[in-house]
């Protein structure tokens, strides 16, 4: 089987904006939270729960955001505290209840609700519920879509350095959406962001600098900027770091590296990972072959949401018959445990929110990823 000349799957455009997933700790008290035992957080969530009790509006919120997702995770406690700091006029309170009627978390989707929550927060200033209105306005999601409108509310959460605006607007001018295409605005607008190190605009930065859109095309800048964003998590960037080691795109090849930043991604939940590490296992660009890793990740691959990064059957055929039966037959069961420990539905929740394949604003990337 020659594959040698194969390139890899980077993704370069056009721009698909995201759901972004970046993690954050969100029991309150920070990243000390997560080395607290189950004791520590049951006490720390009953000392919480006694401040709300008592009308604490800070405690309320940091109640909620404990509630919202982890060990202790309970959605409808978590809108119950979010809406009762947010019918004090909290902003913060105001857009995280909107973003639990936004995702149907806790309480019913209700995406007009979500918007009318919002709008209440972002007339306030806060810079979170302002991108969230101009992403809601460019989804058309509660709301009749208003590109223009979404453009202004982006640039009133920029000025204040709201980094998820600023791709936003990035993406806007990229895609020449409410307003007239002009690529090198949209490099303009994805540095603000890279400079502060979020992940999301290291990572449009170096796609523009990979397809030459507003700058001089540099394949090791893209490179560059890709690192940046993949040591920062993001599986977007680690499937193109991978794939620019494997094809030695402004990097010098590496397979090695190759495969370590690929099986990041793929761990993550990253299709197009998944897919290259098949080809880069079946030797693509003069890789030593594998091809039992190789025929393990077509099949995992085989069972793709998005149909683009699906593993071709004549790719899987191939391996096939390059695999001797003991080993295909423990590469099948490997799929088949895999595929059962991560369910199709949570695959696509996953893909969604770590490719953007979905539309502009199809979901509300950014959410109190930063607090003003």
């Amino acid at each position: 089987m020659n594959r040698s000349g194969m390139q890899l799957i980077g993704i370069s455009g056009p721009f698909r904006p995201m759901r972004a997933a970046l993690i954050v700790f969100l029991l309150a008290g920070g990243p000390a939270t997560a080395q607290r035992s189950s004791s520590q957080q049951q006490a720390h969530l009953n000392h919480l729960r006694s401040e709300a009790l008592a009308g604490k509006l800070r405690a309320q919120i940091d109640l909620g955001l404990a509630l919202e997702s982890g060990p202790e995770a309970d959605p409808a406690e978590a809108a119950r505290w979010f809406l009762a700091a947010a019918n004090q006029g909290d902003p913060e309170a105001q857009t995280d209840i909107g973003y639990l009627y936004a995702l149907g978390s806790g309480v019913p989707r209700d995406p007009e609700r979500a918007f009318m929550w919002f709008q209440r927060a972002a007339a306030e200033g806060y810079a979170p519920a302002q991108y969230d209105v101009g992403t809601m306005l460019v989804e058309g999601d509660g709301v009749k879509q208003d590109l223009p409108a979404a453009l202004n509310w982006y640039r009133r959460a920029a000025a204040v350095g709201f980094a998820p605006a600023e791709v936003g607007l990035g993406l806007l001018y990229a895609k020449g959406m409410g307003t007239e295409r002009n690529d090198r605005e949209a490099f303009r607008w994805f540095q603000k962001p890279a400079k502060q190190r979020y992940p999301w605009g290291e990572f449009f930065l170096g796609t523009l600098y990979k397809n030459g859109r507003g700058v001089e095309a540099n394949l090791a800048e893209a490179t560059r900027w890709y690192r940046e964003a993949a040591e920062h998590g993001l599986s977007v960037a680690q499937n193109n770091l991978g794939a620019a080691y494997a094809n030695g795109e402004g990097v010098e090849r590496n397979f090695d590296e190759a495969v370590k930043w690929l099986r990041l991604a793929a761990d993550q939940g990253n299709e197009d990972a998944r897919l290259n590490l098949a080809i880069v296992n079946s030797g693509a660009q003069h890789a030593p072959p594998n091809y039992g890793e190789a025929y393990f990740w077509a099949l995992v691959a085989e069972h793709n949401v998005d149909p683009s990064s699906r593993v071709s059957q004549e790719l899987l055929r191939e391996l096939r018959e390059h695999v001797a039966q003991e080993e295909a037959e423990l590469a099948e069961k490997r799929a088949q445990d895999w595929l059962q420990e991560h369910p199709v539905e949570a695959r696509r929740k996953r893909m969604e929110m770590e490719t953007g394949l979905m539309p502009l604003g199809s979901s509300l990337m950014g959410f109190r990823l930063w607090k003003h």
